[in-house]
């Protein structure tokens, strides 16, 4: 963690406080499987029997705009916040339909508030909130050269992050923390159907956290996805496969409460396009890229809007 004082005239610690209360509802750090992620964990299909994957995943997101409702706000601030996340992933296959995950986040933050001639900077690097989570595939129907799934996904994520780390002697703001200081549970159910080389996925999840860090409780969050994916390259097994895909993601934020109150800038309606690349170069090697643009965003009061967030993905079975 470092701080950075680019001008003579650069902000004090109390100002910037207060232009970080602009963001503090938007995403502070949910370090809970809705954030960290593995590969295809909120899918209905689980790994094959007796098979055990090892997954890292990074995914880089970029904030830049601060929105009051559904409007951007033009006013001369300037926020920045950039935020790299490496996951460390094992999936383990108790039986054919049953699979244990766990993944050891990194997490690297960057917040730059400019104001005129004014700049401050803070960053933060560290291990975030580590998540187990158990995926049930409860129902599998099979015909020729198809199949339907719908899976069951149960996790918890951690304190294990660093949730109180400082600069100059005051208390950087939850936004900037690799951890959040509370435990986070999540609750999802997936669907899966494939036909030849077509494929169609939906899926909800809710997620709830208690209290954390500087008497923050973040909000529950809702997520609804679908999408659908085509298979266009695919040889002769063991051959090489790839495929394309696109799909929805809405993703609903209730208010925070900071000390059991309701945090005003806090809160959020936004429904982002995720498009996706996958190959198989070989059977057990996954390489995924991804990208989420926010295509629709309302916020309650003024929040820091959630960006465009991209991620590369490799998993190894064996």
């Amino acid at each position: 963690m470092t701080g950075d004082r680019r001008s003579p005239t650069a902000l004090q610690r109390p100002p910037l406080l207060l232009a970080l209360l602009l963001i503090l509802g938007a995403t502070a750090p949910a370090q809970a499987a809705e954030s960290v992620r593995g590969l295809g964990l909120f899918n209905a299909e689980t790994i094959f029997e007796d098979g055990r994957r090892i997954t890292l995943t990074h995914r880089y997101r970029r904030r830049a705009d601060i929105y009051r409702g559904d409007d951007r706000v033009r006013d001369g601030r300037r926020l920045v916040l950039r935020e790299n996340l490496i996951t460390l992933g094992l999936d383990y296959s108790l039986r054919r339909d049953l699979t244990l995950s766990v993944l050891v986040p990194m997490v690297e933050r960057t917040l730059e508030v400019r104001e005129g001639s004014q700049r401050t900077k803070d960053d933060t690097l560290g291990l975030g909130d580590m998540v187990a989570s158990l995926k049930f595939r409860c129902l599998r129907i099979t015909w020729p050269l198809s199949a339907f799934n719908i899976g069951l996904i149960a996790a918890i994520s951690g304190p294990t992050g660093e949730s109180r780390e400082r600069e100059d002697g005051a208390l950087l703001p939850p936004e900037v923390q690799s951890g959040s200081g509370a435990w986070t549970g999540t609750l999802a159910v997936a669907t899966t159907l494939s036909l030849n080389r077509f494929r169609a996925d939906a899926g909800v999840r809710y997620q709830v956290s208690t209290e954390g860090e500087q008497n923050l409780n973040k909000g529950e969050v809702l997520v609804a996805t679908v999408s659908a994916d085509y298979r266009f390259w695919h040889e002769k097994y063991p051959g090489p496969t790839a495929k394309i895909s696109g799909g929805l993601v809405y993703r609903y934020e209730n208010e925070s409460l900071v000390s059991g109150r309701p945090v005003h800038d806090s809160g959020s309606d936004v429904l982002s396009l995720k498009l996706s690349l996958t190959s198989h170069p070989i059977p057990r090697v996954d390489l995924v890229l991804d990208v989420e643009l926010p295509l629709i965003q309302r916020y309650r009061g003024e929040q820091l809007g959630r960006g465009t967030a991209t991620t590369l993905g490799f998993g190894f079975q064996f």
